[in-house]
């Protein structure tokens, strides 16, 4: 596979995940304010972490350095990841009002917003231990992806509807052929 596919990968899949939620929020806002900036957060944490999912499938055949990239974009999901649920707390939004019937797929984001944060301590600390288990904690992560996906088609008010569900849809089966792949690969390792 050729070198300049990689970098092309981290371009273009980093703009996706930057500027279509974007164009999808400042197609449906006139305003500015936490309840407003909320959905744009929790798009562009899961289109980022996506573009991890992609580019992770490039890398793997060819010898790419994209580690750089990978910690940028790590560290600024990480703050998507706080800030998303975050702006809940400071806005002190009342989550059933919110949400209404669809409180499980909070319980979805929650157990996810836990598994990321494991998982960020697993890679961040790099204690022996930690590493030993590294294979459960990465496919605790691909499920708390997963888990994102739905929490955000059945609770994000601009996924109800229109070509960015559909959008969404596809990155959900481009990130899982992703996961998929890459199983298979490191169970042949």
């Amino acid at each position: 596979m050729s070198m300049r596919l990689a970098p092309i990968t981290m371009i273009l899949t980093t703009s996706l995940a930057v500027f279509l939620p974007l164009f999808v929020w400042l197609d449906s806002y006139s305003t500015l304010s936490i309840k407003t900036v909320f959905p744009l957060l929790g798009m562009w944490a899961y289109m980022l972490m996506w573009s991890h999912y992609i580019v992770g499938v490039v890398r793997r055949h060819n010898e790419y350095n994209y580690q750089p990239w990978r910690e940028v974009t790590g560290w600024i999901v990480l703050a998507l990841l706080l800030l998303h649920p975050g702006l809940i707390l400071i806005d002190r939004i009342s989550i059933p009002d919110y949400v209404g019937d669809n409180i499980r797929f909070i319980y979805l984001g929650v157990f996810a917003l836990s598994a990321f944060l494991l998982w960020e301590a697993v890679t961040k600390l790099k204690s022996k231990f930690l590493e030993k288990y590294r294979p459960i904690w990465s496919a605790i992560n691909d499920v708390a992806f997963i888990a994102i996906f739905f929490h955000g088609l059945n609770l994000g008010q601009h996924l109800q509807v229109g070509w960015f569900r559909t959008f969404w849809i596809i990155t959900g089966i481009a990130a899982g052929i992703s996961i998929i792949h890459n199983l298979v690969h490191d169970l042949k390792d």
